[in-house]
Formats: C-alpha cells, sequence, structure tokens
C-alpha cells in the first residue's frame, strides 16, 4: 500500500504525523526549547521526539542523541544545529526516511560566498533524495487545523484558527504579523516562513491552492476553509480599520495593512 503522504509532497511538512526536534534544548532562552515548547503547549497532535546528544529528556518526553536512534517513523525533521552540522543531519535524516524538513539554522547564502556554498550542498541532496524542505534560516510552519494543531516556530505568539494563510520570506515579518494577528483577533489556517528559499520557494496564487515550484504546474491543495490572501473587511472607516489604526499608534509599524492587502 502506498504512503498517502506520496500523493501530496508538502504534507509532511504541513501535516506531520511525527515530528523529529533536531536541537531541542533544556536552556529556556534558547530556540531549541521556544520551538519544542511551542510544539508541546499548543497540543500538537502527533508524536514529538526531541534530539539532543547531551539530554535524556526534554519537556518531559524522552530525547535520542541522534535522528537514527529514533524507533519509529518520521515525517517531518526540524533542524536547529550548527551550520556546519546540517549537512550531515540533513543525511542521516534522509537515511531515517524523513520526507519533509524545516532547517531553522542560519548562516547560509545570507552571509557570503562560504555559505552560498553549504546551500546548494544542501539544496542538491533534498533535491536529489526527494525531499520537500523549508528554509534555511526560516522561523518555521504553523498549521491550525485541529487534526494538526501544529505551532513549530519559536515566534512568542501562537496563531489562533481563523480562515487566512500567510507565507513571509522574513523571520522578523512573520513574528510581527503574529503579534498582529493576535493583537487584532485575526485568525490563520497555516503560516510559513520561507527563508532563504531553497526548495520550496513558491508562493500562493488562487484561493484553496499552495503552488510547489517542483510540481510544475500541479497545484497542492490546501485547508479547504482556508483563504489564501487576507480580505480588507468594512467599508474606509470600518471598525476593522480602527483597530488597526490603534494598532499602528502602539507599534509604529502600519504592518497589519498587509494582512488585508496581501496578494491583492
Amino acid at each position: 500500500m502506498s504512503d498517502p503522504l506520496s500523493d501530496r509532497p508538502l504534507d509532511p511538512v504541513f501535516s506531520p504525523r511525527s515530528i523529529a526536534v533536531i536541537g531541542a534544548s533544556r536552556r529556556r532562552d534558547s530556540i531549541g526549547f521556544a520551538l519544542l515548547h511551542n510544539l508541546v503547549v499548543n497540543e500538537f497532535n502527533g508524536t514529538i521526539f526531541p534530539v539532543n546528544p547531551h539530554a535524556q529528556v526534554i519537556h518531559s518526553l524522552k530525547t535520542y542523541p541522534r535522528v537514527g536512534d529514533i524507533p519509529d517513523p518520521i515525517d517531518l525533521a526540524i533542524v536547529m544545529v550548527p551550520r556546519d552540522a546540517v549537512l550531515d543531519v540533513v543525511e542521516e535524516c534522509i537515511q531515517h526516511g524523513v520526507k519533509g524538513l524545516v532547517v531553522i539554522t542560519a548562516g547560509f547564502a545570507e552571509v557570503g560566498p562560504v555559505g552560498a556554498a553549504l546551500e546548494t550542498q544542501l539544496g542538491e541532496r533534498v533535491r536529489h533524495a526527494g525531499v520537500r524542505m523549508i528554509g534555511p534560516n526560516c522561523m518555521g510552519v504553523i498549521n491550525t487545523d485541529e487534526s494538526v494543531r501544529m505551532e513549530a516556530t519559536f515566534a512568542p505568539t501562537p496563531a489562533e484558527r481563523g480562515t487566512i494563510g500567510f507565507v513571509s520570506q522574513s523571520g522578523a515579518l512573520g513574528v510581527a504579523i503574529l503579534n498582529a494577528a493576535a493583537d487584532l483577533g485575526i485568525g490563520l489556517t497555516q503560516f510559513v516562513s520561507m527563508g532563504n528559499k531553497t526548495d520550496v520557494s513558491g508562493v500562493v496564487r488562487q484561493p484553496e491552492t499552495l503552488y510547489d515550484h517542483r510540481q510544475a504546474g500541479r497545484p497542492q491543495e490546501t485547508d479547504p476553509g482556508s483563504k489564501v490572501r487576507a480580505h480588507r473587511r468594512g467599508g474606509p472607516r470600518s471598525h476593522e480599520s480602527h483597530r488597526r489604526d490603534r494598532w499602528h499608534r502602539c507599534h509604529g509599524v502600519d504592518l497589519p495593512q498587509a494582512m488585508w492587502r496581501i496578494a491583492c
């Protein structure tokens, strides 16, 4: 019997049944702790496997030294290790059968030619293996669907369930948008911080469809309840307009406007 995830190649990233958090940490001020904490407290509807060679338990979860030591299949691996260890970790994930990767680690093409060369190798390896990757140098992904409930970012503000999907290249903008959405009471279906877009680099083009550049004209459907662009509600001085104005006065940046105008 074929794996149902094989027909929807981005499902291991957006709708995983199991996640390995590689670089999970006990340090509360670290990204490795924050991301694992977000998965746990927002009740990811699947199995979480922290990976850290220097810990046996993190966040009350059994922790494994390496991905290869995990006895179960892994759909998604979230990678938060030093840059020079990323290629080896990704190779181990591929050997373990992981089909989706989110590489949080920075220090690739955005910092110069050495990082760019490593990023090229990373992209070539995942493409050759048929694995889908978000990043590197990204903030993570969110899926608020009740069957998934995945808050796989290190952002301090969780997303509420809603009808808007949001794609951001910038992690800083992504954090600001999540904060703004919470402040304005706007819910999201899915959120992704793309980072360097080494592999998955498509953008949402039309309702209920997420384009994948490898699929060349073969769109992947998203949550049928999702609207893939934000819509402005009400008239020119609607209640929502006043709320956006208040947010702007408090924070000094008109970021919420982007949530109504994106893709318009």
